[in-house]
């Protein structure tokens, strides 16, 4: 949805075709965490020379995260906006190093952030298990398939969208691409391949891409008792409760 959206903001006079297996929002995208990330730890221990590099990716990613922003605003979307930030947090002591090193490192690139322990750190997550944690703000969730939905409401005039519309085949020629579905074939000049870690079941980077699962939320214990009223009450507590934590060790 996004790409098509930018696709149609830089050639209104084209013609966009959105082609889905399933029915639009349906997908993983829409059953993710509902992170919107701004800064993140995989490459927190650069210094020198990479931070530029980090700050790069780090101004792409507010670009991003902006841009949803800009649109949620636009069509007044009820996706459960919450800006409360991000932890990033550790149980084990042989991490902690790693996590001031991040702190420092969000520090030389002018990114607000704050180094949390003990109770201080207990008092914001509501749990002991974590020993040590950075917060940084910029940092959103969001239901995502709210999100998804609102987005296939809101398309540009310019772009077509085929929900339950498997593609069996595509063909790429000199000048063209051709998709094959059950319900007939689209026949454009380019093609935007939007399935992450599935390209492979396309027959694309079969050797290069794949799904990976890190995450996992906590939640509000549900009781035994008048479980489905406690269901919907406590699913997505952990948003509610402004604890989103990434786990290292």
């Amino acid at each position: 949805m996004s790409a098509a959206r930018q696709l149609a903001a830089l050639r209104p006079n084209d013609r966009i075709v959105i082609v889905d297996a399933q029915r639009a929002g349906e997908g993983a995208s829409a059953r993710n965490s509902g992170y919107l990330v701004d800064s993140t730890l995989n490459d927190g221990h650069l210094t020198g020379e990479h931070l530029s590099l980090y700050k790069q990716k780090y101004d792409l990613n507010r670009a991003a995260l902006e841009t949803v922003k800009r649109f949620v605003d636009a069509y007044q979307v009820d996706c459960d906006w919450d800006d409360s930030g991000k932890f990033h947090a550790t149980s084990m002591l042989k991490n902690e190093a790693k996590l001031t090193q991040f702190h420092q490192t969000l520090a030389s690139c002018g990114i607000k952030s704050s180094l949390l322990a003990g109770s201080e750190l207990h008092e914001r997550l509501g749990t002991k298990f974590y020993r040590m944690a950075v917060h940084t703000e910029g940092g959103v969730m969001l239901q995502p398939a709210k999100l998804a939905r609102a987005m296939i409401t809101a398309l540009p005039n310019n772009v077509a969208l085929y929900e339950n519309t498997p593609v069996h085949k595509i063909e790429y020629g000199s000048k063209k691409v051709s998709v094959t579905t059950h319900q007939g074939s689209v026949t454009a000049k380019q093609i935007l391949l939007c399935a992450n870690g599935f390209l492979p079941s396309l027959g694309a980077f079969t050797q290069r891409a794949f799904p990976l699962t890190l995450t996992a939320s906590l939640t509000v214990r549900l009781p035994n008792k008048n479980i489905h009223q406690s269901a919907r009450q406590n699913l997505g507590g952990y948003c509610r409760h402004k604890l989103w934590a990434q786990p290292y060790g």
